[in-house]
């Protein structure tokens, strides 16, 4: 049985008309009739009574029907989600952010974005620091970062966003300079000046130094084997102070005050970081909105053209809204899936129990009617694109209904379901006898539809 035939068949059932099915369906009346003969003969039962005024689906026609239309409207929910996946509208990003371009605001609006324009794209923050930023990129732990980079990063794509200051002394709230008004470089001299080993770039290090130097720092040096967090917790217990940028101090951490300075002539850029070998869609859809958001930023320095994320490939003309396409049939479905489990042509082929051949252009013609790409081809291999993971991970459930719905209708071939006439002379005897049948027949098998006519 192949979706061609569901199709047919739901038509027919509902128009209770074989020309007016077959016109619907721009088909000859003689091949649609066919092929209902033929799903008939496949499933072993009688889908249709034929009259002179029509058909009339019998009773495992009608379950079937029914079935097929719930199978194929959520087929073509499948195809929506794919489409909507291979188009960047739907799938899910991990962010990871420095506290400071949070402070400022960017992560809400991008947010903001996405949930108004993109109602499918789920969103997840993560709060991290410079280097963790860098190593979950790398190892896949996140899918996007904004943070501060200095030096080229292999395998990671860098584009600017924006220049944020650094013109803040980060000091303790109960210190006497937390309740200036302005502060200097040279005045901070009281306190140590706390920094973070990991918590910027080696080179961004050397520049802010070197700005507080030229500006007279005095402040003994306190390294910390730690990253921003713990440099911030330090100055809330009194260790010392340090700068932070014009962001965060609109949001200080708890137990610390943000004066500003006058002296230090420091700016680091902000950018957007990603894998250089991401290619889901999705992601370039978050991509290009962070970077709108940041054109409109007083500071904004994005590049007129910062995307490396490939456009999704065309294939063929979109089908129309609600439908199936026409070419689309279950062994495709079938084959997609063992390709998504195998990960290989071959041996999804050996799985199948086709050859390697007819199984790549299963696939192709899979393609071609869905107008997506699918899979990703190479020398060591096939993987699925985002698309072709989204509808692989709806084919289970899709082959899983159509099982039972062969089920459900193939009951009445073993006496389960379906009409019995029985023709019967009235006496006594044969009332009390169908009485009894009756009731127990309704009791065992409810869907056997049972009915009596008297005859001599």
């Amino acid at each position: 049985m192949d979706l061609r035939h569901l199709r047919y068949f739901v038509t027919v059932a509902r128009t209770r008309n074989m020309s007016h099915a077959a016109a619907e369906l721009r088909v000859a009346q003689p091949a649609l009739s066919r092929q209902i003969r033929d799903l008939e003969h496949e499933l072993g039962v009688t889908l249709l009574e034929r009259h002179a005024k029509g058909v009339t689906p019998t009773l495992a026609g009608e379950a079937l029907a029914r079935g097929a239309a719930q199978l194929l409207s959520d087929l073509v929910w499948a195809l929506e989600r794919a489409e909507a996946t291979a188009a960047g509208r739907r799938g899910r990003v991990v962010v990871g952010a420095l506290r400071f371009a949070i402070a400022r605001g960017f992560i809400g609006k991008l947010e903001e974005v996405l949930r108004r324009e993109h109602p499918e794209i789920t969103f997840v923050l993560h709060e991290l620091d410079y280097r963790e930023v860098l190593e979950d990129i790398a190892s896949g732990e996140i899918d996007v970062g904004v943070t501060v980079v200095e030096d080229p990063v292999s395998a990671i794509v860098v584009a600017p966003l924006w220049v944020e200051p650094v013109d803040y002394a980060l000091l303790p709230s109960g210190h006497p300079l937390a309740t200036k008004s302005r502060l200097t470089i040279p005045e901070l001299g009281v306190l140590p000046l706390v920094l973070a080993h990991y918590g910027y770039p080696k080179r961004l290090l050397e520049r802010g130094l070197a700005a507080a130097r030229a500006a007279g720092l005095q402040s003994p040096l306190l390294v910390l084997d730690t990253g921003l967090h713990g440099t911030q917790y330090a100055v809330s217990v009194g260790r010392g102070w340090t700068a932070v940028s014009h962001s965060l101090a609109a949001f200080p951490p708890e137990g610390t005050t943000a004066v500003p300075l006058d002296d230090l002539d420091l700016q680091v850029e902000v950018s957007m970081v990603w894998r250089g070998s991401e290619r889901r869609p999705v992601v370039r859809t978050v991509l290009q909105a962070a970077f709108d958001i940041a054109r409109q930023d007083p500071d904004g320095s994005v590049a007129a053209e910062p995307l490396s994320v490939p456009t999704p490939r065309k294939r063929a003309a979109r089908r129309p809204p609600g439908t199936v396409p026409p070419g689309l049939e279950i062994r495709h479905l079938r084959a997609l899936l063992g390709v998504a489990a195998t990960q290989t042509i071959g041996r999804a082929a050996e799985q199948l129990g086709v050859t390697q051949p007819a199984l790549s252009r299963q696939l192709k013609e899979l393609e071609h009617s869905t107008g997506l790409s699918l899979l990703d081809r190479s020398a060591r291999g096939v993987m699925l694109t985002a698309a072709g993971s989204a509808l692989a991970g709806d084919c289970p459930a899709l082959l899983l209904s159509l099982e039972r719905l062969v089920q459900e209708v193939t009951r009445s071939r073993r006496g389960m379901e379906g009409r019995c006439v029985i023709g019967a002379v009235a006496t006594v005897v044969t009332t009390e006898i169908l009485t009894a049948a009756l009731s127990e027949s309704a009791a065992r098998h409810p869907h056997v539809h049972v009915t009596i006519e008297e005859m001599p």
